[in-house]
């Protein structure tokens, strides 16, 4: 059974107001590697979720997305008081000493990064057993979507033989 490297694979389900979406990606690679993008409440699990996801996939460079989105992914964010303050006075100082009239300090100072953060609450086992049951879903896409490819590179493999013995009888 010929079985390709590149694949994707998805899935997502809805949980305690937050959409959780997993998304996995591979390509032909000479050394297995697995990359994790993950929200800040699944961190503690990735070691987890690299094994599980090589054990089963074993080969390529895969990519293994997961984001939550919703209501209380949204609360999640928090915004840093000290360091807000911080760089408020340190432009606020540059704004009155080069005496520049115009700008939103405020929107600038929201765009540096760790002004605004996430609450590092991780998530409970009831929730973990869900994102794992998604995680499980998007390896079974992966692998149905290397197996449907690998079935299209041995059909062309095989094409490619009969034409080759085709061609030596005229040889």
């Amino acid at each position: 059974m010929i079985v390709s490297m590149t694949g994707f694979g998805h899935a997502k389900v809805e949980y305690s107001g937050k959409l959780i979406r997993v998304e996995i990606k591979s390509l032909n690679a000479r050394a297995s590697e697995v990359r994790c993008k993950l929200p800040p409440t699944y961190r503690d699990r990735e070691m987890d979720l690299r094994k599980k996801v090589l054990d089963i996939l074993q080969r390529g460079k895969i990519e293994l997305t997961i984001t939550a989105e919703g209501h209380e992914a949204e609360e999640a964010s928090v915004i840093d008081a000290a360091v807000f303050r911080r760089y408020y006075k340190e432009l606020y100082a540059l704004k009155t000493e080069l005496n520049i009239q115009d700008g939103d300090i405020l929107q600038s100072i929201l765009r540096i990064p760790n002004v605004i953060g996430q609450n590092e609450t991780l998530a409970d086992d009831e929730e973990w057993a869900i994102v794992e049951q998604c995680v499980e879903e998007a390896i079974r896409e992966i692998q149905k979507f290397r197996q449907a490819e690998g079935d299209v590179l041995k059909n062309d493999l095989l094409e490619r033989v009969e034409m080759i013995e085709k061609n030596m009888k005229a040889v």
